[in-house]
């Protein structure tokens, strides 16, 4: 656990709090029946300004692998993110959260040629080529279309 998480979660009187936030009495920790996740927006509006903060990075994209709760991603979308995807499923949620092609990063192996003439078709801002055999594909997609 790192420095930043265990200064989140500590217990006060015994009762644990996450960023000051009492869970013992919530609704979720009542029913806790599966793991669960807690975000606090602050919190990731405050790496996001820190990275962002960094000279020389020209924008900031966010691998959707790591979360795609709609609500983080809609906070990343509205700090001039962009986001890294992987497949068709994760394009079609992102543009559901109203992120347009041109803020998408296609990378990851086992991309299929559907997903990779959509991507050419749709304006993908990168794709990122993950072998020989790819870039050939993708070539001999784009041929294709012009």
């Amino acid at each position: 656990m790192s420095l930043m998480s265990k200064s989140l979660f500590q217990y006060h009187d015994g009762q644990l709090h996450f960023n000051s936030v009492n869970l013992t009495n919530t609704k979720y920790a009542l029913n806790y029946q599966t793991p669960m996740l807690l975000y606090q927006r602050s919190l990731i509006q405050k790496r996001i300004d820190w990275i962002q903060s960094w000279k020389g990075l020209s924008r900031l994209h966010f691998a959707m692998k790591a979360n795609d709760h709609s609500e983080i991603l809609k906070l990343i979308l509205k700090n001039n993110c962009g986001l890294d995807v992987v497949s068709q499923g994760e394009i079609d949620k992102a543009k559901a959260c109203g992120f347009q092609t041109k803020d998408l990063i296609f990378s990851g192996v086992g991309k299929t040629k559907a997903e990779l003439s959509t991507a050419i078709d749709e304006d993908i801002f990168q794709i990122n080529v993950e072998s020989v055999s790819e870039l050939i594909l993708i070539s001999q997609l784009a041929d294709q279309k012009i």
